[in-house]
């Protein structure tokens, strides 16, 4: 990901509302990139390969202006996951 054109940096940090979830937070230049990126065969592999800590069985993602971003402020839109447990 990170030689993914328009990347900046991942970080995380723990939800508010939660004990068992962090935010991963994936920054790119803009929205274009960050699709982009979405859309790249490796993205789907690298999500796969956290699918086994996950505490839920969806995920949520948020596209947010990284400068202003709350993590309590977004709209998430849940996505199921590809496996269950």
């Amino acid at each position: 990901m990170s030689q993914q054109n328009g990347y900046i940096c991942v970080e995380h940090d723990a939800q508010q509302d939660s004990n068992d979830c962090i935010n991963i937070i994936v920054v790119f230049q803009n929205e274009t990139t960050l699709q982009d990126w979405a859309a790249h065969p490796e993205h789907d592999d690298l999500v796969n390969a956290l699918d086994p800590y996950r505490s839920r069985h969806y995920w949520e993602v948020a596209i947010v202006d990284y400068e202003k971003f709350v993590p309590t402020t977004p709209i998430w839109e849940r996505i199921e996951a590809i496996t269950h447990f």
